[in-house]
């Protein structure tokens, strides 16, 4: 009765071991799928926070490309408006197509009163 008892004893240790190791592997599951999930959320906001350094050092860009552009522009009206050359002849190239023709304008300006 003794070796079955033992028996049976060691019987409940080895499934109460067996259940607390099954327990105990659910639980680090568990925490290593909460650790995955936490590591695509930390990539994803690294993502938009890369996406968002881009998007401001294109706007910065933008910003002093356009700055760069109104001066352009003005000292372009202000050569236009105290240029001695017939202003028709000006207003065929002063025609601005989008935002590239602004520059296009500067440009052949520039060709034309400071290079030739």
């Amino acid at each position: 009765m003794s070796t079955i008892s033992a028996q049976a004893t060691s019987l409940n240790l080895t499934s109460w071991l067996v259940w607390t190791i099954e327990l105990a592997i659910k639980a680090n599951q568990e925490a290593l799928n909460q650790l995955e999930k936490s590591m695509k959320h930390t990539r994803f906001m690294k993502t938009l926070l890369m996406f968002y350094e881009i998007k401001k050092e294109v706007g910065r860009t933008l910003f002093h490309t356009s700055k760069a552009l109104r001066v352009s522009n003005a000292w372009l009206w202000s050569d236009y408006l105290s240029s001695p050359t017939p202003r028709s002849s000006w207003r065929t190239t002063l025609k601005p197509s989008g935002f590239f023709g602004h520059a296009t304008i500067v440009y052949s300006a520039v060709e034309r009163n400071h290079f030739c």
